[in-house]
């Protein structure tokens, strides 16, 4: 019969369901681990919240963007008909804005 059948000990020395003796009070504690886990969460959903407050664009573009990528994104033929409409959109705003004089108050502070 093999040892480790008759409950003796194995080829490391150690009897089976004995843990071996270097992972004796050296691994964290689960609850230790789930109040990092939830703490970094925390402090995640923080930084998102703030974020959102003082860009709402950004953190919408951020989520559409995340979406997208989640989603497995659209067609190859659909992406490039969004992203040239959008891109011609924003060109024609430049070029009116430019003519107009006018200047975006986000680059400006205190205007």
């Amino acid at each position: 019969m093999d040892r480790q059948q008759e409950g003796g000990p194995s080829v490391t020395g150690r009897t089976q369901g004995q843990p071996a003796a270097s992972s004796i009070g050296h691994a964290p504690r689960s609850t230790d681990m789930f109040a990092a886990v939830e703490q970094r969460t925390q402090a995640v959903a923080n930084y998102v919240r703030e974020k959102a407050q003082d860009q709402p664009y950004l953190a919408m573009a951020a989520g559409a963007a995340a979406g997208y990528v989640l989603g497995g994104g659209l067609t190859l033929r659909l992406t490039r008909f969004v992203l040239t409409n959008a891109g011609r959109a924003v060109a024609g705003n430049l070029v009116a804005a430019t003519i107009r004089g006018a200047r975006p108050s986000w680059r400006t502070p205190g205007v």
